[in-house]
């Protein structure tokens, strides 16, 4: 169905039925379980007031399933072979999610500001370092590098979930109570469990260089997400096509000039990062909630004042607009320099 293998490839392009439906039941498992690692950065660490439960992880996860497609859509149809690629694609998922799920990318009207913002999240903290960068280290045995950059991510996890748990309305809103310390250990080191099995599983079920979303895939991709649009977008912000249409066709443009100047062969990034990963490697993973877990316990305990919550949570905010910003000019201008 809109899934092809290419030319040259060890399997058949055609087989019995079992062999199809295996490649479509490791498919689909790809997809969740990409889904399940970008959703605990996109959701889990960005604010925590609900809880955390086998259920609401499996909902979550499948309701993030369009705009992860969208994302792994985008790195095959470049095909992206470049970290700028990548940024890209990150940044597709990102539009989807705040465009298509919801109608927030829209609430600062024509400005890119919240574009860029969820680009800075989505695209870069959730796609590009939860999802590619950390499966990157993981194939490549880079242990000591990640249980680093994990460490440095939870500490700042940990004074996020502080100054967006007191400062953040949405905390409020919810009417969520901020977790003790002791709490948000337990659901930090849930949070981090999952992300470690969740890369551990997608070895096994991680397409081969042959995988490539063919026209019936794609329409059906397109037309669920305008009908999902339709119904959770465009009765509050009918012009939501238009921004939308700009931000995808801008990207999109710049995805197709990227291709220039790649040498032709060059394998994927998909194809790269296949391979299985041993669960001892992922555990390391968990540096991330136990160093967020301290950080959340030093800041509980100093009962910071409001102005200095205020100014941390701001000063995060800003830092994703201008990283989001950052990360998609910069990606933008490798892709046009790529024509020359």
């Amino acid at each position: 169905m809109g899934i092809h293998l290419t030319e040259g490839s060890s399997k058949p392009r055609t087989g019995g039925r079992t062999v199809r439906w295996a490649r479509w039941v490791s498919l689909a498992m790809f997809a969740y379980l990409t889904s399940t690692i970008v959703v605990m950065a996109s959701e889990r660490v960005y604010w925590y007031w609900g809880g955390v439960t086998a259920g609401n992880i499996f909902e979550i996860a499948l309701f993030y399933l369009i705009p992860t497609l969208a994302g792994l859509w985008a790195m095959a149809l470049i095909p992206a072979t470049r970290i700028h690629q990548v940024v890209l694609a990150g940044a597709v998922f990102a539009f989807v999610v705040e465009g298509v799920l919801t109608p927030i990318i829209y609430a600062d009207g024509p400005f890119p500001v919240l574009a860029a913002l969820f680009v800075g999240w989505h695209g870069m903290l959730a796609f590009a370092g939860f999802w590619y960068l950390t499966r990157k280290l993981l194939v490549e045995g880079r242990r000591r590098t990640l249980v680093t950059a994990a460490a440095v991510v939870g500490g700042l996890w940990g004074f996020w979930a502080i100054v967006a748990s007191l400062a953040d309305p949405p905390a409020e809103i919810a009417g969520a109570a901020v977790m003790s310390p002791p709490e948000f250990a337990a659901y930090a080191f849930v949070v981090g469990a999952v992300l470690a099995v969740a890369h551990w599983g997608i070895g096994f079920v991680w397409p081969d260089e042959g995988w490539r979303p063919g026209r019936i895939a794609t329409a059906i991709l397109v037309l669920g997400s305008l009908a999902y649009m339709a119904v959770a977008v465009l009765p509050a912000v009918p012009w939501a096509p238009l921004k939308l249409a700009a931000l995808l066709g801008a990207t999109a443009w710049l995805a197709r000039r990227s291709r220039a100047g790649i040498p032709a062969g060059e394998p994927s990034v998909i194809a790269r990062l296949a391979g299985e990963v041993r669960l001892r490697d992922t555990v390391v993973l968990l540096a991330m909630p136990a160093t967020a877990s301290v950080v959340y316990l030093l800041a509980w305990s100093a009962d910071l004042p409001d102005v200095v919550l205020s100014v941390g949570y701001w000063v995060f905010v800003a830092a994703q607009v201008i990283g989001g910003g950052w990360a998609f000019t910069w990606a933008a201008r490798r892709s046009v320099r790529s024509m020359a």
